[in-house]
């Protein structure tokens, strides 16, 4: 994850203020790398943190945060939304197999489609900036039960 200065920097290049309240809930996904996280979580850390911030400002922060491309939201059906930091989404470029039966979230190694990137590119002529690719199906632990 970027430095603090770089993170500051980026929010007030848009015009926003690098709040404490940011500030925390940043430190909750560095502590966090590669995990993908419910609101409840990240308002649970926070408060292990000894901070006071509402849901509604966790709500916000975390919409900021996705919409400036700093953490990835993860939409799944049937669960609750996920959030995520990874090197990958400032990038621009995420796969996921999502487990229709658990929810559970495993996180694909993005080089395995360069591949496929480069067969785009050198058929349609179109060269990706951004790519999310989700399976879903039946992770292993619910199919051997």
């Amino acid at each position: 994850m970027e430095h603090k200065d770089e993170l500051k920097k980026k929010l007030e290049d848009k015009g926003y203020k690098f709040t404490s309240q940011r500030e925390v809930v940043i430190e909750v996904f560095k502590e966090n790398k590669g995990k993908h996280l419910k609101v409840e979580q990240v308002y649970n850390y926070v408060k292990e943190k000894q901070y006071k911030i509402g849901f509604a400002t966790i709500y916000r922060t975390l919409s900021l945060l996705e919409k400036m491309g700093i953490i990835g939201k993860l939409e799944i059906e049937d669960g609750p939304a996920l959030y995520e930091y990874s090197d990958q989404i400032e990038k621009g470029k995420k796969c996921h197999m999502i487990c229709i039966k658990c929810n559970s979230v495993i996180d694909i190694d993005k080089s395995m489609f360069d591949c496929l990137e480069e067969r785009i590119k050198k058929q349609y002529g179109f060269k990706l900036e951004s790519s999310i690719l989700d399976f879903y199906g039946i992770c292993k632990n619910c199919r051997e039960k």
